[in-house]
């Protein structure tokens, strides 16, 4: 893989995170019939193409903390943010849509983790210049927005 594909992932969670610090908008609804969410919301629809990763689709289900679209340069809501903060053991996934310069759709899936530290999914296939999935580990993570050394999960 060249560079520029490794660096776009982390450089988009640098963005997403800088957004989570910087939150303060209304969130947006999940789709119904998903996994009950830790505040009412239901989970997102899951994507599911051909070269969705298997670590994504065998991922272990966690209450939704809802979804956000969000626009060019907007914030991801506090009380998303809050929601995945005060998850606690039981943990808790929340969905961000944003859009690259062009308007390619990027979705990234925060996961706060039962056992502590942050998961992080970005599916970039929908990206004309980037393309295919990252999935990063934050182990150390304590916080969202927090984040401790992430690293790049295998498998």
């Amino acid at each position: 893989m060249s560079e520029r594909f490794h660096s776009r992932p982390f450089a988009m969670g640098v963005m997403l995170l800088t957004a989570l610090a910087l939150a303060g908008c209304a969130t947006g609804g999940g789709a119904p019939g998903g996994t009950p969410s830790l505040d009412g919301r239901q989970a997102p629809t899951v994507r599911t193409e051909p070269d969705t990763p298997a670590s994504f689709t065998d991922r272990i289900p966690l209450p939704s903390c809802g979804s956000v679209e969000l626009g060019q340069a907007e914030a991801i809501p506090q009380d998303a943010i809050d929601c995945l903060t005060d998850a606690g053991a039981q943990g808790a996934e929340l969905v961000v849509t944003t859009l690259t310069v062009e308007g390619d759709e990027i979705v990234t899936y925060y996961r706060a983790l039962p056992e502590g530290g942050i998961e992080v999914f970005t599916d970039m296939t929908k990206d004309a210049f980037g393309g295919g999935w990252a999935h990063e580990v934050c182990a150390d993570a304590t916080t969202v927005g927090e984040y401790g050394g992430c690293a790049e999960a295998t498998g």
